[in-house]
């Protein structure tokens, strides 16, 4: 019986890259431990001026996770946030370099 999945989304961060390990590097803390989003965007901006995006670790089951994904016969679209719109573009490319590694 063929499969009605057509299509598997996944996302980039907490599922193929480490975003938390490195932010809570960065900031000593994980986003949700923050009470405020001005201090989390500190160490948000810190991540973008510093290229961290691009140079994120893989999730410890990456290899599994692809290797698997590789074997189904549907398109596969990677999903990602770059957070704000102000923010977009330097987001956004680094993401697209760490895709392309």
């Amino acid at each position: 019986m063929p499969s009605s999945i057509e299509k598997i989304y996944v996302d980039m961060d907490g599922v193929i890259s480490d975003f938390l390990k490195r932010f809570k590097e960065i900031s000593g803390r994980l986003p949700s431990e923050y009470k405020t989003e001005s201090t989390f965007g500190k160490y948000f901006v810190q991540m973008i001026n510093g290229g961290h995006f691009k140079t994120l670790e893989k999730m410890p089951d990456y290899t599994d996770l692809v290797s698997y994904l590789e074997s189904l016969p549907v398109e596969k679209i990677i999903l990602s946030s770059t957070g704000r719109v102000e923010t977009h573009f330097n987001v956004a490319t680094q993401k697209l370099q760490w895709l392309a590694q």
